[in-house]
């Protein structure tokens, strides 16, 4: 902090603040010069000049070939940006940037902070090519007092930044400016003023932060910390990301200013790399320990699935971190060790040494050596130190045409799928082999053309087919947000920085429950509540659920007394049993993809339409009583 300066320090400051006024006024006019000057003195026909600006989920770089004073060609590269927003940005400006020679172009609603990166990013390349001049505002520019500090003898540099101080802000006379950062969306500057040990100004800046959200944020704050003498205030609803970064940047600015103690902790954040975090996010998938008993929560679950291991024990999954305790421990018997195959790192590297044998081998012998749950290699493969995406599974990679699907949710969509274990080999399969036959309907009758079943009711006859857990179908299937471009990575891994460190989390979570995600919502949504919006999705599928299982329950009872009967001929029982089997499909394909309704909710009404019409179908011809 500085010191207070006698009478005879105000004297040199105030000769030193009009040097400092007439320095301002002449860089202005020199900046005009150089302007004028490089706009004369153009670069040479074909010189390539690169800008580079913090977009969404990257850093945007533009290319601008200038050629005889003016802009020949521009290209835009951003390889994270999403596809179908940030992605048609980048395609789409660089013409429009030519036609008016101008950075100043229209972007593409709903992407904003995509559009605002290349902006920024060409104009640093046009600065660099003498065709642009930021513009001078009333504040000191960074450039000014870079230029005032470097003129300035070192015995007066502590009085030039005073005055400096002084000029640009009026409440802050006899104030000392620290300069906090940390990451928002993009990097988040605070300068704090500090006079007598107060804060007496505070400046926000964050070129990269959605507009009308996080900019909100930087407007707002600053008199919220002034009056609290402290960044612990609220921020701004829906821009969780901004307001912890504006937090962190006072708070780095009070600590050098000596008015804030960072809490110690035993091993400091900042020492920790981005693979440190990642690590440490992906073991706090263990932290949840909640389950839910489906048996206990829909009983009509255990007359459905009777005489398959689903009326044993049937609860949710737990996480990753417990996929092989849960398996070792579950009531549903498991002869064969193809039961593992999503379960464990183990198992998947087995059958990639072993080949479709070893789906076929006892499941407590293979059982006894796996020592992992499902970790860093199933989705990495040997390239986890890179973080490079691999799909593992070779029942997946042998089958399925993968154009057109994003790495990320192939990276998940490896295990949340639907799958079938083939009758010979015991191998898992898939029941496709691209992603235009990911619907229920055409699963269905793929399973009708080769007569497979997962197994035959024993008071029915029926026999039926257990789905799975068909995520990425449901999700690639008509979903909005998979036809925006987005993965499921988007909703599930939020991006956090910790410390200035950057990094993806791997503590999986519903978008529900993190704020961060959220905050990614309102770029789109805007001022919905997105909790409840999708609580009201959810409430209406699973209260529709419930009432075709029910139904579904009692036409199978229905249908076990006509077989108990003797009633009725093997031919109108199997009709009534294709009838059965087909509405058991749809209902169980919708009621075990886990979002209920969340990822596609028109595909999981569609499901549950289907399978009450198949119901309302197969009662009517039962005999009248």
């Amino acid at each position: 902090m500085a010191k207070k300066q006698g009478s005879s320090a105000k004297v040199a400051v105030n000769e030193i603040v009009k040097w400092l006024i007439s320095f301002l006024v002449s860089f202005a006019v020199l900046a005009g010069c150089v302007a004028i000057y490089n706009h004369v003195n153009a670069p040479v026909p074909g010189e390539v000049f690169t800008g580079k600006a913090q977009g969404m989920f990257c850093e945007i770089e533009a290319q601008v070939t200038v050629a005889d004073g003016k802009i020949v060609d521009v290209k835009l590269t951003g390889a994270e940006e999403t596809p179908s927003l940030g992605g048609v940005v980048l395609e789409e400006m660089p013409a429009k940037i030519i036609a008016a020679q101008s950075a100043d172009v229209d972007g593409m609603a709903g992407a904003t902070v995509t559009t605002d990166a290349v902006k920024a990013a060409v104009n640093d390349a046009l600065t660099q090519a003498g065709l642009y001049v930021p513009a001078v505002t009333e504040e000191v520019t960074e450039a000014a007092t870079e230029a005032a500090t470097e003129a300035t003898t070192e015995a007066t540099t502590e009085a030039a930044t005073e005055a400096a101080t002084e000029a640009a802000t009026e409440a802050a006379a006899s104030g000392e400016v620290f300069t906090g950062k940390a990451q928002g969306m993009g990097e988040v500057v605070a300068e704090v003023t500090v006079a007598d040990g107060k804060i007496v100004d505070v400046k926000l800046t964050g070129e990269n932060e959605t507009t009308g959200i996080g900019s909100v944020v930087l407007e707002e704050m600053p008199a919220k910390i002034i009056e609290a003498q402290s960044a612990d205030v609220d921020g701004v609803t829906g821009a969780t990301i901004t307001t912890n970064a504006v937090k962190a940047a006072v708070n780095e600015a009070l600590t050098q200013a000596g008015l804030y103690t960072p809490a110690e902790t035993e091993a400091p954040a900042a020492a920790k790399t981005a693979n440190d975090l990642i690590v440490a996010s992906y073991k706090a998938t263990a932290e949840n320990t909640y389950a839910v008993d489906y048996l206990e929560q829909d009983p009509y679950l255990v007359n459905l699935y009777e005489g398959f291991g689903f009326a044993k024990q049937y609860d949710s999954a737990r996480g990753h971190e417990y996929s092989l305790e849960d398996l070792a421990n579950t009531a549903r018997p498991h002869p064969l060790a193809n039961c593992l195959t999503c379960k464990t790192a183990d198992f998947t590297k087995l059958v990639q040494d072993q080949g479709v044998s070893a789906y076929s081998l006892d499941f407590d012998e293979v059982m006894a050596s796996m020592n992992v749950s499902i970790g860093c290699y199933n989705c990495h493969g040997d390239e986890a130190d890179s973080g490079k995406l691999v799909v593992t599974h070779d029942y997946f990679t042998d089958k399925l045409d993968m154009t057109g699907i994003d790495a990320a949710t192939l990276s998940c969509g490896q295990c949340h799928i639907e799958y079938y274990f083939e009758p010979d080999t015991k191998a898992t399969t898939i029941p496709y082999t691209n992603k235009a036959e990911m619907t229920p309907e055409a699963m269905l009758e793929y399973y009708d053309s080769i007569d497979f079943a997962d197994w035959t009711q024993p008071s029915t006859g029926a026999r039926l087919l257990k789905a799975q857990h068909p995520e990425m179908e449901t999700y690639l299937n008509g979903s909005i947000h998979a036809n925006f471009g987005m993965s499921c990575a988007s909703c599930h891994m939020e991006k956090a920085t910790e410390n200035g460190v950057s990094y993806t989390s791997h503590n999986l979570v519903s978008p529900l429950d993190s704020p961060a995600i959220l905050d990614t919502c309102a770029a789109c949504h805007k001022d919905v509540d997105m909790a409840e919006k999708v609580h009201a999705i959810q409430d209406q599928v699973t209260a529709r659920e419930t009432e075709v299982g029910n139904n579904l329950s009692a036409f199978k009872d229905k249908l076990a007394e006509a077989v108990a009967s003797e009633a009725y001929t093997e031919e109108e029982l199997n009709e009534i049993r294709t009838l059965y089997r087909h509405a058991q499909w749809f209902f169980d394909y919708q009621y075990v993809e886990n979002s209920e309704g969340a990822h596609n909710s028109k595909l999981a009404n569609s499901c549950l339409d289907q399978a009450a019409a198949k119901i309302e179908e197969g009662m009517k011809l039962f005999h009248a009583a």
